[in-house]
């Protein structure tokens, strides 16, 4: 468990750098496929825990089986998800999850991403969205 500020900071940029292609994709996803600005996109990645588990079941109620799944497996489930930032203002009334909202708009295209790590820790991030598909010919 982490319990240091640098600590939990840390554990959420190694979090982030170790997904960031997914991250960046459903960012892109978000934009592209789904048709959210890039201030209104928020991206969240979690660790699958107790801390967070109302909130991502509520954005994605198959979380649950999911990550039963991987935990079978052996490893640490995380779920990756995008929402508009006024969706997730609306989940969070509803849920126990104390979530303070971003202050600083996104600029430059740069997507709000929302890290959910252990022990009911967070960070708000940005990130550029990029689509990862490569054409071969």
């Amino acid at each position: 468990m982490y319990t240091t500020k640098s600590e939990v900071v840390n554990n959420a940029l190694s979090l982030a750098n170790r997904n960031l292609v997914q991250l960046q994709h459903v960012a892109w996803l978000s934009i592209n496929e789904f048709g959210y600005s890039s201030t209104e996109t928020v991206v969240i990645c979690a660790q699958y825990s107790t801390d967070w588990s109302d909130l991502i079941l509520e954005i994605n109620p198959n979380a649950s089986k999911e990550a039963k799944a991987i935990v079978a497996r052996g490893r640490q489930p995380i779920s990756i998800m995008s929402t508009r930032i006024s969706a997730l203002s609306d989940l969070l009334e509803k849920t126990t999850a104390d979530i303070e909202l971003p202050t600083i708009s996104t600029d430059f295209g740069l997507v709000n991403l929302l890290m959910l790590t252990e022990g009911g820790h967070y960070l708000w991030l940005q990130i550029l969205p990029r689509s990862n598909l490569t054409l071969l010919s």
